[in-house]
């Protein structure tokens, strides 16, 4: 670099810095940058950002920010010891930070000593000249764009791969590899798909799907953070759902976090004010593309996850600020629960999968030809991501197919996913109308309470909604005979009272509707229990009468199955 002049005073005298390397010999040597004044050193921070000593900062927005991996410095922890935050996060570069980052970097200097006979002096880059800079980042020509980080390869718009460690100038994704994955081939023969197909369905096989689509709806998932960049967001929510506790849902999400990498939370946010915080939280300081919010309970309503459903990109107030920020929003938001039920405009924005053991107890079941999952999942992730992206390109050179089945936010996500899987050979069909569940929610001393004067009045018999509803005694007092209100009771073994207190409320706002007028409403109510076992006892879809309504009858649990 050129040397200007020496200035002719302290006072007017600012600072120069060049960058320390491994092996100098002269801190003072020739490679020296010398400034008369802050504009000079204004520029020469602009030009060093993104650069040399500098090269770990990007731009993200307006924002100036570096990665850290977990175990280095820089590494945000969750403030909850039961979460995670993924495997690397991302944080906002201060003037502060860069002027530390220089000090560490660079040699930086002023003039000091006596007018006559100055010396320079290490000193740190002033922090309101760095402030500046921040300022006009936009015009930084060394500091690289940041749409996003990915731990595993992806597959760019144009189908080929990303798969080389490092800044990717193409789709600018920084890809931090934490697996290593075997190059997929560009055209793959019918044996590789069926290979992959084979792997990849092999390690589910052993979950119990409640409906022919389940299985099709967890690959689609575990397909789609490979997706972001040939298959932008947003995406739907995925509901991951258990009858019973112990079934495996939990187990589920965390497989897709294994292979892709993932942020936990142990519990939802209980408003949208807190549910803003965490969303912002996650979407600005993690970059691992899965998100699970663990054990949802009770009815799920939220305008705010809503509206983060079908928007690309998310502005939130970063925590301590008074700034939004706009933040790319390409995550696959899910939430794990027994019987989870949702409301609002969540109801049409979700992708179900559900699991049904068809046995009480599901956690003590024993034999399964995968003994530890979890393990087995990390052992092979190299493995698990090639497959996928061997479904990817199969696709890709069958020659894209896909079928557009509606016209939403989501319409080509679904369209492309249902396609891949269609050309692997999985059964089923991605995000078919037929998995997705009701909203209702209901306590399990209900559903017990209900089962049970189900079971003693009807036994092991068929029953339609309405028929059922028609042996419920309405709770009257009857003026009539001792014999008419015996024959009366007869007709009616079911208590009012073991009728689940959700349908009851609806019959008190609709008299005149009667326990008649609460079949539809029953026949939803049963169709989300199915499979939910209350005891030793729970009810099943046994067909469809004449006129074409479900029919159904309770189960009884023997203890003699086996449950492995």
């Amino acid at each position: 670099m050129t040397l200007t002049s020496l200035p002719s005073s302290t006072e007017s005298a600012t600072c120069g810095a060049h960058r320390i390397l491994d092996g100098d010999t002269d801190p003072w040597g020739p490679d020296v940058h010398e400034v008369t004044n802050p504009v000079e050193s204004f520029r020469w921070v602009l030009q060093e950002l993104g650069a040399r000593g500098l090269s770990a900062m990007m731009r993200r927005g307006s924002e100036l920010v570096f990665c850290s991996r977990l175990d280095e410095d820089g590494y945000v922890p969750p403030r909850d010891e039961r979460d995670d935050n993924g495997p690397a996060t991302i944080s906002q570069v201060t003037s502060e930070v860069v002027v530390a980052r220089l000090a560490l970097n660079y040699l930086v200097w002023k003039w000091g000593g006596p007018a006559k006979d100055p010396v320079r002096v290490e000193t740190f880059m002033p922090t309101g000249l760095v402030r500046n800079a921040l300022a006009a980042i936009d015009e930084a020509p060394n500091l690289r764009v940041l749409r996003g980080v990915t731990h595993t390869p992806m597959v760019r718009d144009d189908g080929s791969i990303l798969d080389a460690p490092g800044y990717d100038a193409t789709t600018n994704f920084l890809y931090l590899p934490t697996v290593e994955v075997a190059p997929v081939p560009t055209s793959p023969t019918t044996m590789e798909v069926k290979a992959a197909t084979k792997l990849l369905r092999g390690l589910v096989d052993e979950f119990v799907w409640a409906g022919k689509h389940d299985e099709a709806n967890y690959l689609g998932l575990l397909l789609t953070p490979l997706l972001r960049e040939l298959c932008p967001p947003p995406y739907k929510l995925a509901a991951i759902m258990a009858r019973q506790p112990g079934s495996g849902k939990s187990l589920l999400a965390r497989l897709a976090r294994e292979v892709h990498g993932g942020v936990f939370r142990s519990e939802m946010p209980h408003d949208d004010a807190e549910l803003e915080k965490s969303v912002t939280s996650i979407l600005t300081q993690t970059t691992a593309p899965i998100v699970v919010f663990d054990n949802v309970t009770g009815i799920l309503r939220s305008s705010r996850l809503a509206g983060l459903l079908t928007s690309r990109a998310y502005s939130g107030r970063v925590l301590g600020s008074t700034n939004n920020i706009e933040m790319v929003n390409d995550r696959l938001w899910t939430i794990t629960g027994n019987n989870l039920a949702l409301g609002g405009d969540l109801v049409r924005r979700t992708i179900w999968v559900t699991i049904d053991p068809r046995v009480p107890d599901p956690e003590r079941r024993t034999g399964f030809r995968i003994a530890n999952l979890p393990a087995y999942v990390t052992a092979h992730r190299g493995e698990i991501l090639h497959a996928l992206l061997v479904w990817v390109r199969a696709w890709i050179v069958a020659g894209k197919p896909q079928e557009m089945r509606s016209s939403d936010d989501y319409a080509h996500w679904s369209a492309v996913v249902r396609g891949i899987l269609q050309v692997a050979g999985v059964p089923g069909e991605f995000d078919h109308e037929e998995s997705a569940q009701q909203t209702v929610a209901v306590g399990d001393d209900d559903w017990r309470d209900f089962l049970e004067a189900i079971d003693s009045a009807v036994g092991s018999s068929t029953w339609s909604a309405k028929e059922l509803l028609s042996k419920v005694h309405d709770g009257r007092e009857l003026n009539a005979t001792w014999n008419a209100a015996r024959d009366y009771e007869a007709a009616h073994p079911i208590p009012l009272e073991a009728v689940p207190a959700e349908l009851v409320e609806k019959l008190s706002r609709n008299h005149s509707a009667g326990l008649g007028g609460l079949s539809r409403s029953l026949g939803r109510w049963l169709a989300n229990r199915e499979g939910r076992w209350a005891g030793d006892l729970t009810v099943r879809r046994a067909g469809e009468d004449r006129t074409k309504l479900a029919l159904w009858k309770v189960e009884r649990f023997q203890r003699g199955d086996n449950v492995a």
